[in-house]
C-alpha cells in the first residue's frame, strides 16, 4: 500500500463545505480502488490556487520531508494549482523528498505522455483562471457605472436595498457629529471619549476607538467618492459630508501628522536601542508624549511596553538622563 495524503480545497466564499467533502470523497474512493492508504488531509478552504499563499498548502509541502507520504491526491490538478510555474516548482519540491501529484479523476500517466497532458491541463486551468479574473473585473466595474454596490460589509452611514447605497440617517449624524467636532477643534481621542460617555457604539457594536474614528475622518467614500479602475466613481455613495468640510478636516489631520513627526525627529535619542529595561531586560527607545498641561516630554521608553500593550508597567528615562520609576505624571502614550 502506498501512504497518500489528501489535498483539497475550495476557492471562494461561494462555495461550501460540501464542495471540500466531495473532493475529499472522491479522492478516498480513489485511494482504496487503486492501492492507497490515506494517512492525513490538508484543508484549504476559501483560498485561490492562482498563488502558493495556502496555510495547508505550505503545511503539506513541508511535511513532505519528513517522508511520511509518498503521493499527494487531489480532485482535479486545479486543486493543486492554476499558475504553470507554481506547478512546476511544487511539484519539484514534492518529487524531490519522493512524493508525485496524483489526480483522481484525470488519467494522467507516469510516462512522458502523461506529462505533456498534464502540462496542457495545468495551460488550460491557467487561462481559465485568468480570463475568470478578467471576466469579474468587468463585471465589478459594470456594476460601478451602474452605481451599484459591489459587496463586503454595509458601510457604516448607509443601508443596501437591491445592490444601491442609500443613507442610515442615524448612522449618518453620528459620522457628521465626528467631522463638525474635529472642526471644531477636537481631538479625536476627545472625539472617542464623546462618543463613549453618549453610549455611541460602531457598527459591530463596540466602543469606537481611534483608529475607527481615525478611518472615519479619513474615508472619502463619506464625501460620495470612490476610486477603483483607475476611475472615479461618485455615482455610488450618497455623500454624508460636503467636500469641503471632509477636505478641511484632512488638511487639518495631515498638518497634526507633520507636527507630530516633525517633534519627534528634532529630538536626536542618542541612547535609543542602547539602553536596557531594569524590568523586562529589553531594548529602549526615543519617544515623546504631552502632559495634562500641554508641556512636552522626551523620555525613553521600553520596546517590549511599545510591542505588548498588556505591560502596564513600564520604566521611562527622561531625555536629560533622569531616571523615572513610571509613567511620567499625566504623559498621553
Amino acid at each position: 500500500m502506498i501512504k497518500a495524503v489528501i489535498y483539497a480545497r475550495y476557492s471562494s466564499s461561494s462555495q461550501t463545505e460540501q464542495s471540500i467533502e466531495g473532493q475529499v470523497r472522491v479522492c478516498r474512493g480513489f485511494a482504496e480502488r487503486n492501492g492507497y492508504v490515506v494517512v492525513s488531509e490538508y484543508i484549504d478552504r476559501a483560498k485561490t490556487g492562482t498563488n502558493d499563499n495556502r496555510p495547508a498548502f505550505q503545511q503539506m509541502l513541508y511535511d513532505s520531508k519528513q517522508r511520511t507520504f509518498e503521493a499527494v491526491l487531489v480532485y482535479k490538478l486545479d486543486r493543486f494549482a492554476r499558475n504553470r510555474y507554481d506547478s512546476a516548482l511544487n511539484t519539484l519540491t514534492l518529487l524531490n523528498n519522493g512524493v508525485k501529484v496524483v489526480s483522481a479523476t484525470e488519467n494522467i500517466s507516469d510516462k512522458p505522455e502523461g506529462r505533456l497532458v498534464e502540462n496542457v491541463i495545468i495551460g488550460v486551468n491557467e487561462y481559465y483562471s485568468a480570463e475568470l479574473s478578467q471576466k469579474v473585473k468587468r463585471g465589478l466595474k459594470e456594476s460601478r457605472i451602474k452605481g451599484q454596490f459591489t459587496g463586503g460589509r454595509t458601510p457604516y452611514g448607509y443601508n443596501v436595498e437591491n445592490l444601491k447605497l442609500s443613507i442610515n440617517e442615524t448612522q449618518a449624524n453620528i459620522v457628521r457629529l465626528m467631522f463638525d467636532e474635529y472642526l471644531a477643534g477636537k481631538k479625536i481621542k476627545d472625539i472617542v471619549v464623546m462618543l463613549k460617555d453618549k453610549g455611541i457604539k460602531n457598527g459591530y457594536g463596540k466602543d469606537w476607538s481611534i483608529n475607527s474614528v481615525s478611518r472615519v475622518l479619513r474615508n472619502e467614500n463619506y464625501k460620495g467618492v470612490v476610486y477603483a479602475d483607475d476611475t472615479v466613481y461618485t455615482n455610488i455613495y450618497p455623500a454624508i459630508v460636503n467636500e469641503e468640510i471632509f477636505d478641511e478636516v484632512n488638511a487639518r489631520l495631515k498638518v497634526s501628522k507633520r507636527t507630530s513627526a516633525h517633534h519627534k525627529t528634532e529630538v536626536n535619542y542618542l541612547l535609543s536601542g542602547k539602553l536596557i529595561c531594569g524590568k523586562c531586560g529589553g531594548l529602549m527607545t526615543g519617544d515623546c508624549g504631552k502632559g495634562k498641561l500641554g508641556t512636552i516630554y522626551n523620555y525613553y521608553k521600553c520596546f517590549t511596553k511599545k510591542k505588548n500593550k498588556s505591560n502596564k508597567k513600564v520604566n521611562f528615562i527622561a531625555s536629560n538622563g533622569e531616571f523615572l520609576n513610571s509613567n511620567p505624571s499625566g504623559i498621553n502614550e
